[in-house]
């Protein structure tokens, strides 16, 4: 895990470094809240034994290390995706993947059309979020008319996904 975790983290480094720190920006209270949670309530040997409660342990630092290595590894390709591709091809690239959702009776369009939604508030740079508050409490609503770009999947998407899948499943019952 944690050398997985380093190579998604050099690559976004030398491909994506600007996206990347802004992803792990967003992020630091996530993982302050995984430290947090890890750290102080499992029970273990204290790292700081004169705060005695009041002081993490070593185990629960230990145990909030794969999260916090998932949660790195996740703003990495986050950051890869986002130095790759524009948010259209991110809608486009999600419903095409999600077609078996289709046969459970969800609605991809919905998911497609959600995931285009915050991809234009993440974008946003002078995003007010104590207005967007503030305005969500009162009554005015208003239409948002929103367009996308739906390509399909071609045969080499499918048999990518179809590798994929199967190295999943490869690596599930390893």
């Amino acid at each position: 895990m944690f050398i997985f975790t380093l190579v998604l983290c050099l690559a976004a480094l030398a491909w994506a470094y600007r996206h990347w720190l802004k992803v792990l920006r967003r992020l630091k209270f996530v993982a302050l809240a995984i430290c947090t949670l890890f750290a102080w309530q499992t029970p273990g040997i204290q790292v700081i034994p004169a705060l005695q409660a009041f002081s993490p342990t070593y185990d629960g630092l230990m145990l909030a290390l794969p999260p916090l290595l998932r949660l790195m590894s996740v703003a990495a390709v986050v950051a890869l995706l986002k130095e790759q591709l524009n948010p259209d091809a991110w809608v486009g690239s999600l419903y095409a993947l999600s077609w078996p959702f289709k046969y459970l009776g969800l609605a991809r369009e919905k998911l497609a059309i959600r995931l285009r939604l915050v991809l234009d508030y993440v974008e946003e740079n002078d995003l007010d979020w104590r207005g967007l508050l503030h305005s969500a409490s009162g009554s005015s609503e208003e239409a948002v008319i929103v367009q996308c770009e739906i390509y399909p999947m071609s045969s080499v998407d499918r048999i990518w996904v179809a590798g994929f899948l199967l190295m999943i499943i490869g690596v599930g019952m390893w």
